[in-house]
């Protein structure tokens, strides 16, 4: 009788060896450990998970992949790590194309990252499907707003400011998004990196006086544009 008793605690033991057998058991410690709000240990499982998948080729359909994916994307947005979510809400997309909620995450993790004209494409796609969607909707006509700023709300002053105060606020913006003083997070430092470039792209153009008049013109041409009444419905 003891002989059997060890015999069924070995093959136990073996069957949660077994990488299907670990795969689905990552899979419930993972929504267990999410659903528990302990990100950092959701994500480890997540990882254990998916390198079952990949290390041992186990028979898990694209879409069931897809998920591990945007779950652990999920778990790395809840600790603030957005570029590593942004990869794995790739991947969960290449894998099904067709995943509304992860190409939506997606959009909302380039819009923390100031990748505005990424999150618009991102909900073009998502609203297309769901066009009643309050929260989406909201979001696309922010990220419209921040992606069409322009230079002078990049630089946070007037079209009346002068020369001086546009060289004043070029500092102050490159000195606030300068990339050496937002190293201490990959997040922080792509954020930087975008508010950088349009600093400077837009010192380039208001601090040249020829630029800044066919800006001025360029602007006046677009506000005029959304004036106009729009045209009749053909009868």
């Amino acid at each position: 009788e003891q002989s059997a008793v060890v015999a069924r605690v070995n093959s136990a033991i073996e069957s949660f060896k077994d990488p299907t057998t670990r795969f689905w058991n990552c899979s419930v410690r993972a929504f267990d450990a999410y659903s528990s709000e302990n990100f950092k240990v959701a994500l480890d499982v997540y990882a254990e998970a998916i390198q079952l998948v990949t290390e041992f080729g186990l028979p898990v359909s694209k879409e069931d992949q897809s998920r591990l994916y945007y779950n652990r994307a999920r778990a790395l947005c809840h600790l603030n790590q957005r570029l590593k979510a942004v990869e794995d809400l790739e991947s969960a997309l290449d894998l099904s194309s067709e995943y509304t909620n992860a190409r939506a995450l997606l959009a909302q993790c380039h819009f923390e990252l100031f990748q505005y004209d990424r999150c618009v494409q991102g909900l073009k796609v998502v609203l297309e499907k769901d066009r009643t969607n309050a929260k989406w909707s909201k979001l696309i006509g922010e990220a419209r707003r921040l992606r069409d700023a322009s230079h002078y709300d990049v630089l946070g002053i007037t079209r009346g400011t002068d020369e001086a105060g546009i060289k004043k606020a070029y500092r102050r913006g490159s000195i606030k998004w300068h990339p050496d003083k937002h190293r201490d997070h990959p997040d922080n430092t792509a954020r930087a990196n975008t508010m950088f470039k349009r600093v400077n792209e837009a010192n380039q153009v208001l601090g040249d006086s020829y630029k800044k008049l066919l800006y001025d013109v360029e602007l006046d041409r677009k506000k005029d544009e959304f004036k106009q009444p729009a045209a009749p419905a053909p009868r």
